[in-house]
């Protein structure tokens, strides 16, 4: 076997996390029209820069990564709060409730995974560096969460019938 083919559920997981980070565009795109001028100039600009921050940390080379100590993880995870709270309050302009909402979301994170997944695949990132570090147990075993909890979703969602109010 070849390292990279030892390292696919790595590849795999690192293309997950950043399909989770590019999520929210789309709806972002979507909802744009129905969001006022204000709101979008509120919300758009930490969105856009939270993204930034943490395609610039995952993308970076793996032996250029710094781990920046306390203020470097404190920024990630400060990113990473704005664009989970990005993501649930922008999967609510278009008025979706329950299974419709959580479908629409695993559409756009596996499609956005997948989209990841040749980047990850071509170019060795900071962030595969990262979880090779972690236990590979773990590493399949959140791997397979993922993909079975978003497909499961995403299959309730495709063969749920639609609701009209």
């Amino acid at each position: 076997m070849t390292q990279r083919t030892r390292s696919l559920p790595v590849t795999a997981l690192t293309a997950c996390i950043l399909g989770l980070v590019l999520c929210p565009t789309p709806y972002l795109l979507a909802a744009r029209s129905e969001l006022s001028l204000a709101a979008f100039a509120t919300l758009v600009p930490p969105f856009v820069l939270s993204v930034g921050i943490l395609l610039l940390r995952f993308l970076g080379k793996p032996s250029s990564e710094t781990t920046g100590g306390v203020a470097m993880r404190l920024l990630e995870l400060a990113s990473w709060t704005v664009v989970v709270s990005f993501l649930l309050f922008i999967s609510q302009v278009r008025l979706l409730r329950g299974i419709e909402r959580w479908g629409v979301a695993c559409t756009f994170f596996l499609s956005a995974s997948l989209v990841c997944l040749p980047l990850v695949w071509v170019r060795h990132t900071a962030l595969e560096q990262r979880l090779t570090r972690l236990p590979r147990v773990v590493i399949v075993s959140a791997l397979c969460a993922v993909l079975v909890l978003s497909g499961l979703m995403l299959f309730a969602y495709l063969t749920t019938p639609t609701r009209f109010i």
